[in-house]
């Protein structure tokens, strides 16, 4: 992989996103043992796995504000199935422990919103895939 970073044009880009306050993107696309680096989103995945570098703010990058000032992220081929068992496996377990230490009207239909998200995107998710899926009640 040190060599991909080796080439020419991926270390430009690179230099530009670290040196150059505009540019707020960095995307690292890795497909059959070839690296690319671009400052343009790619236009589809295509079965490439990658990741995202993002500046919270246009800024000039230092080893002092980097790690204030960067995000990052995966590139996934189907996000919303990423979303999805994100949300279930991750977000749901803190999210009905936080309501059940809690017992107010707010906090329940709270709740109850969050269990309508993961329904929907369950049926999305589904949908997307050409089947019909459809969500278990919440108890």
């Amino acid at each position: 992989m040190i060599k991909n970073i080796d080439d020419w044009t991926n270390r430009r880009e690179i230099l530009d996103f670290f040196e150059n306050s505009e540019c707020r993107h960095l995307f690292f696309i890795y497909k059959s043992g070839k690296l690319t680096i671009t400052l343009e989103a790619p236009k589809s995945l295509g079965g490439k796995r990658g990741f995202y570098l993002l500046k919270k703010r246009r800024t000039k990058l230092s080893p002092d504000n980097i790690r204030k000032e960067v995000l990052f992220g995966d590139l996934t081929v189907n996000p919303l199935e990423t979303l999805s068992t994100i949300s279930n496996e991750i977000f749901s377990p803190i999210v009905e422990q936080v309501i059940c230490s809690t017992d107010s009207v707010e906090s329940k239909e709270v709740l109850n919103q969050f269990h309508n998200f993961l329904a929907n995107m369950y049926v999305t998710v589904g949908e997307t895939e050409g089947r019909t899926l459809l969500p278990l009640p919440t108890v």
